[in-house]
């Protein structure tokens, strides 16, 4: 028993690392989705996401060995000219919807990552 939680322990970090990180994605997607309305903020938010979802694209790395490449065009100019780039960057709309799927999914995943070994011990024992 205790090997076999062993062997499964690198993947259990790996989904509670991603539960914390579905935990920062309802703020940062409010904060784009807010943005869209107040154009201003919008490539700001941009930034944000951008952040949040570089460092998913690490984590995965790390986990999988696989790189993910990061494909922005990048945000220069006055403000209008960042916003403008930022709206029509297909890749600002496929983080924002990654963002949003990994807001639910990662929630979801992350809390039976955390609640179903605790449920296995309890039964064992």
């Amino acid at each position: 028993m205790k090997r076999a939680l062993l062997a499964v322990w690198p993947s259990l970090r790996y989904l509670v690392a991603g539960f914390g990180t579905a935990i920062v994605s309802w703020p940062v997607l409010f904060a784009v989705l807010l943005s869209v309305m107040l154009y201003p903020a919008f490539p700001y938010a941009v930034q944000l996401m951008r952040r949040l979802v570089a460092f998913e694209r690490r984590r995965v790395e790390s986990f999988t060995g696989t790189a993910i490449p990061q494909r922005y065009q990048e945000l220069s100019g006055s403000l209008a000219q960042r916003g403008v780039t930022a709206m029509s960057d297909p890749s600002t709309w496929r983080d924002l919807m990654w963002l949003a799927a990994h807001a639910l999914v990662g929630l979801v995943t992350g809390a039976l990552a955390l609640g179903l070994p605790s449920a296995v011990l309890q039964n064992a024992v």
